[in-house]
């Protein structure tokens, strides 16, 4: 896993250097991330410099849909795994979430890795 993380930190390290945009790199990320974790679904959402609102959501594995639905909102932990990981910084579940049940899912549960950028 360390040589895995490398390799993305290194190609970060090229994207932000270079000043192109991080989407493709943040899709590969979690589509590679993925593939090394079998039966786990993993989304990387990116906040607005507050940290109150997904700025951009990416779940390659997902309908785009969901991703397109999360963006804009501003993160209460009211709706969804997602928005309480973020704000108790600890893994969440919430199986009441009608977003999910909107893409047939049961339940999610969030595990946060936050990053802060400044």
């Amino acid at each position: 896993m360390r040589e895995f993380l490398e390799v993305f930190r290194n190609r970060a390290l090229d994207v932000m250097s270079s000043g192109l945009p991080a989407e493709a790199l943040l899709e590969d990320f979690a589509i590679a991330l993925q593939a090394r974790l079998p039966g786990v679904i993993v989304g990387i959402n990116v906040l607005d410099k507050a940290g109150r609102t997904f700025r951009q959501s990416i779940f390659p594995n997902l309908p785009s849909g969901f991703s397109q639905a999360l963006v804009g909102n501003i993160i209460t932990g009211k709706h969804g795994s997602c928005g309480l990981g973020i704000l108790t910084g600890k893994p969440s579940k919430c199986r009441m979430w009608q977003m999910i049940r909107a893409f047939r899912k049961s339940g999610k549960r969030s595990s946060p890795c936050m990053i802060c950028m400044r």
